[in-house]
């Protein structure tokens, strides 16, 4: 397990205050329609947002820093950028889920079964009511643990006014349910959330609880009462529906006639129901791809488009395709709904206990620390740190840097794709092409620098007054904007970018730029993160006065946010010992110089050192490699500790990708289009040596020059020079400054005397061609 997971294991040791386990219960979720419910209860759950507080060393693995409203990520929003495969869809008959009729759903679609007549909505959430004027929303001493105290919200279900009737009959959308409190700090920007501690359900709906200490508990009641503060309760509402796929678009009818000197046209039918190949069936057809036109404006060719005039200059025929039944992909969503939380203490006074704090109490406050810190091989930075006056053991803290993410399963590769946009212009003949920069950026947090920032914040502790106590640590949440270096107009500025940051889950960026910057922005991918374009700031506005907070952006492929092994471990309690196996699952080589680890028992981690893995060198590791190694204590465990389940945790902070171009550039650039495109070159020979004065017998009578792509050239006396449009990899135009792109040829050469010579394949990038070479087989 990477050491920036121990984040939330962190938080898990320094709030005591908080309970140790959360309870989970099902849930039935009740749909309402004013009052009226429109179907029975359905078997459902409502999930618990977080895992328990104090997490056991098993369930490490699962848990990321999340305050409550974790970010989906973009392979499980947008799979078919990440997955060739997933644009060709499935058939209503085939879907596990219900069918939206629309592209993009919301709580305002009607959804149908995929197999039957019946009808869905996805429900909105409010509070609901006891009485008139009285809100299901209670605080009380908790029950089960002294010192803690129960807030309750009950909730109703009800369907979006706009689909009017049609609800009354429709059945509720199965679905779970997160839930998390949000507040604004007393005289600040800062963001609290309170993930829910468990959801509950009864005969009504959903109950969001929270337990907290008292000092929580009061902050909470004081953002209650302050319209200020905000505060606001968001119940999230993930679901997974079947939404259609848009069909491929006519071809205009081609050119009457065959083209000149070709043959005559071959209609080639394609079956109801299938869908066009990524490639061309046969050599016989052309490629398709990019085209570079005498602008140096590359028009782009998606692969399951024929272009009719392609399709006429090679002399065959597109038959017209019939129309196949609709297909569909899978979408996940989780939209939420946002209600405001402001209770007028005189009209709203049973949600305030005795004892609990006034209107007029004085307002918290936060005060800044600055810590060094020196990560090994990188010079000292120093670090914020904003303590709570009114819980002086509470910091809040922000992440190291915001980097791209890896996607959520293996293979591991960089959530980030190109998608070509080509919008028309003014003048029908050309396009302007576009290439959209879509990614996930996640927050990356070392955990060594908050164990070492723990320990020093200690002497930030008032000496008296306050109860004794651990630190705890939580990440800083308050408005924040993306400033970074993107290409614009020829060269890099750097501006401010529209996007939703949360500081603690990341960011998704979806940037436009033109075609021609496509070589700059991967060179920068590809470079040191010392590269200016693609980095940049998130600039942190605290609202304490002494300017923005700045967090690096470092946007590159060799340092990414995410897994990068599978993890396969055997433990053995006696000897305290983890035998492992790391499986490189990037799809891409990994450089790996260190690789300190731990061990961890019942929340308890000691250091710890490996046997059969040998790093006094720096190594590499291949795309599904194998490490296979023993992970021992450094020194025996303490016989005062439980002896729970043992884990290995590693620290990947060190290891960096080993950037393969051709295979980043296979994972990452838009999928559905063809991964070829052509250039111009002209093939020429010379008179003389067509005669070959030197050597009669060896005159010449032609010469064929034959391309990849089933196109050819015969020069003769006759005819000394030819231009032709070759096929070239596409990755080959946008990558590489330093050629035009490489295609394959091959030479017939036939002389007077009926002899021929043939040679194998060569490649090339030369313009122009002159032929013969010497040489055959």
């Amino acid at each position: 397990m990477p050491i920036d997971r121990l984040v939330e294991l962190q938080r898990a040791v320094m709030a005591p205050q908080l309970p140790t386990a959360a309870t989970r219960r099902p849930v039935g979720v009740i749909p309402a329609a004013a009052g009226d419910p429109v179907s029975p209860v359905r078997d459902a759950t409502v999930a618990t947002v977080i895992a328990p507080r104090q997490a056991d060393a098993g369930a490490l693995r699962a848990v990321r820093l999340d305050p409550g409203v974790a970010r989906m990520r973009l392979d499980r929003l947008r799979p078919e950028l990440f997955d060739p495969v997933k644009p060709l869809g499935f058939e209503r008959k085939d879907s596990p889920h219900a069918i939206s009729p629309v592209a993009q759903p919301n709580d305002a679609t009607l959804f149908e079964d995929a197999h039957s007549d019946a009808r869905y909505f996805l429900p909105r959430y409010r509070l609901r009511t006891t009485a008139p004027g009285r809100y299901d929303v209670n605080v009380v001493a908790d029950p089960q643990a002294s010192g803690l105290w129960v807030v309750s919200l009950g909730l109703e279900a009800y369907p979006a006014p706009e689909l009017g009737d049609a609800a009354r009959t429709a059945q509720t959308l199965p679905h779970p349910l997160d839930a998390a409190l949000s507040y604004r700090l007393p005289g600040s920007n800062i963001e609290r959330r309170l993930p829910a501690t468990e959801l509950l359900g009864d005969a009504r709906g959903p109950v969001v609880i929270f337990r907290l200490g008292l000092a929580e508990r009061d902050e909470l009641l004081g953002a209650f009462m302050a319209q200020s503060a905000g505060a606001s309760l968001s119940v999230m509402r993930p679901y997974t529906v079947a939404v259609p796929l848009p069909a491929p678009a006519p071809a205009p009818a081609p050119a009457p006639g065959p083209a000149p000197g070709r043959h005559p046209p071959v209609a080639v039918p394609v079956p109801p129901g299938v869908p066009r190949p990524r490639f061309p069936v046969a050599d016989t057809l052309p490629r398709r791809g990019l085209h570079l036109a005498a602008n140096r404006q590359l028009m782009l060719k998606r692969r399951f488009e024929i272009d009719p005039r392609l399709v006429a200059g090679a002399g065959i025929a597109a038959a017209p395709a019939a129309a196949g039944p609709q297909r569909y992909r899978a979408l996940t969503q989780s939209p939420a709904v946002t209600m405001p939380l402001w209770f007028d203490s005189a009209l709203h006074a049973y949600v305030y206990p005795g004892g609990s704090p006034s209107a007029g109490s004085a307002a918290a406050s936060l005060q800044m620390h600055s810590v060094p810190y020196s990560a090994p091989g990188r010079s000292t930075r120093h670090h914020s740190y904003l303590q709570s006056s009114s819980q002086p053991t509470r910091f809040y803290f922000l992440p190291d840097a915001f980097r791209l993410a890896r996607t959520e399963h293996p293979p591991f590769k960089p959530a980030l794709a190109f998608v070509v946009d080509q919008s028309p212009t003014a003048d029908p003949g050309a396009t302007q092409t576009a290439v959209e920069l879509i990614a996930d950026v996640r927050p990356v947090t070392d955990g060594k620098r908050l164990l070492a920032a723990r320990e020093a914040l200690k002497s930030k502790l008032p000496t008296t007054g306050v109860a004794p106590g651990e630190i705890s640590l939580e990440p800083l949440l308050a408005p924040s904007v993306l400033r970074m270096g993107l290409p614009r107009g020829g060269r890099m500025q750097t501006i401010e970018v529209a996007a939703q940051i949360d500081l603690a889950n990341g960011f998704q960026l979806n940037e436009s730029f033109a075609l021609d910057d496509f070589q700059d922005v991967f060179a920068a991918l590809m470079a040191p993160r010392s590269a200016a374009l693609l980095q940049g700031h998130v600039a942190v506005s605290t609202g304490l006065g002494g300017g923005e907070i700045l967090v690096p952006v470092e946007l590159n492929f060799r340092a990414l946010e995410g897994e990068l092994f599978q993890y396969t471990e055997t433990t053995d309690s006696a000897t305290g010992t983890v035998s492992v196996q790391l499986i490189n699952q990037t799809g891409g080589a990994l450089h790996i110089p260190a690789l300190p680890v731990w061990l961890s028992r019942d929340g308890a981690m000691v250091p710890a050192r490996t046997e059969g893995l040998d790093l006094s060198q720096a190594i590499e590791l291949s795309a599904d490699g194998v490490l296979g190694f023993q992970v021992l204590p450094v020194d025996p465990w303490p016989d005062a500790l439980p002896t729970g389940p043992l884990d290995a945790v590693f620290d990947t902070s060190a290891i960096t990708a080993v950037p393969d171009p051709e295979a980043l550039f296979a994972q990452t650039f838009d999928n559905s289009v063809d991964q070829e495109t052509a250039r111009a070159i002209t093939v020429m020979t010379d008179a003389e040596v067509l005669a070959s004065a030197q050597a009669p017998d060896k005159a010449i009578r032609f010469v064929i020059i034959e391309f990849r792509g089933n196109k050819s050239v015969r020069l003769s006396d006759s005819k000394l020079e030819e231009a032709v449009e070759v096929p070239v990899p596409l990755m080959d135009v946008l990558l590489r400054r330093d050629t035009e792109g490489q295609y394959e040829y091959r030479q017939t050469v036939v002389y007077r005397s009926g002899m021929q010579t043939s040679s194998g394949w060569r490649k090339t990038d030369l313009g122009l061609l002159f032929v013969p070479f010497e040489g055959g087989d």
